[in-house]
């Protein structure tokens, strides 16, 4: 904003500082030059807090400066920015489109919303490149859901008395195991297997398969690594993703998982690490 100018109300003549008389009709616009100065300070106070990083008392002033000076459309960019500073985009909108209506094509009110509508193209296409992921694991587990039901008639071993060993014959869990690493490296995300010289049983399968898709649906990048060993007595299924673990949400992933591993009297853990989640099943070999 320059020094005071203020535009006569009578004859739109425009008079500049240091003169508050109108040339046209000889009105005292005073006033009108008093209320133009107390804008300038407003906004020249409201830039130095902005710039301090005060931006509540920064917002306050801006907004005294629009009170006085309805059309003051520099005043609008430099609240739009606050307004985006704190992440109101809606607010921010709102406040350059005001601008762009008050002075139209303000340059930089106009800069302002074309940075803005690229964020939000940006925001929808990393949207999108996430759901897709989420909607290949749905697909994957919803064909072998569906392959398992068809296979026993029941469905997924979710009882402790149900016989875990009962599909080997009509499932390969190795043959099922090698399509899930495939499937999640379509997805972008890094899968490490290692289940050196042990033998998959389709419930073991069952509750890698599970981890894995917690990992995927839970985390959006990081290596998902997948370690089945063999000690003395006992089979232990280490399934570990790093990134970090959003909240969980209501489903049955662990409780089947936990259900699974009991069946075979194994024992069921998983939890956060420091830099991601596990899920550990150890059980009889």
């Amino acid at each position: 904003m320059s020094d005071f100018e203020v535009s006569c109300p009578l004859c739109r003549i425009t008079v500049t500082a240091p003169s508050t008389l109108c040339p046209g009709c000889d009105q005292d616009l005073a006033i009108l030059a008093y209320l133009r100065q107390r804008a300038i300070l407003y906004y020249n106070e409201g830039l130095r807090l902005a710039r301090s990083g005060d931006t509540k008392a920064a917002a306050f002033a801006l907004q005294q400066v629009m009170a006085i000076d309805s059309g003051c459309a520099d005043a609008m960019v430099v609240l739009g920015k606050i307004h985006a500073q704190n992440r109101s985009f809606a607010s921010a909108r709102d406040v350059w489109e005001r601008a762009i209506r008050t002075e139209k094509e303000h340059p930089e009110a106009t800069r302002c919303l074309a940075a803005l509508d690229d964020r939000e193209a940006a925001m929808k296409k990393r949207s999108a490149r996430l759901r897709a992921p989420l909607a290949l694991v749905s697909r994957s587990w919803n064909m072998f859901a569906n392959r398992t039901s068809e296979a026993d008639g029941k469905g997924l071993v979710t009882s402790p008395d149900a016989d875990p060993d009962r599909l080997p014959r009509v499932l390969d869990p190795a043959a099922e195991l090698a399509t899930l690493a495939g499937r999640v490296h379509a997805t972008g995300r890094d899968l490490r297997l290692d289940t050196t010289d042990i033998a998959l049983t389709t419930n073991r399968y069952r509750i890698i398969h599970e981890a894995v898709t917690n990992a995927l649906r839970h985390t959006a990048e990081g290596r998902i690594t997948v370690i089945v060993s063999r000690s003395d007595s006992v089979v232990t299924i280490d399934v570990t993703n790093e990134g970090r673990f959003s909240e969980p949400v209501p489903g049955r992933g662990l409780g089947d998982m936990r259900a699974r591993a009991e069946a075979e009297r194994g024992t069921f853990e998983a939890g956060p690490t420091g830099d991601g989640f596990r899920v550990r099943a150890v059980l009889p070999a």
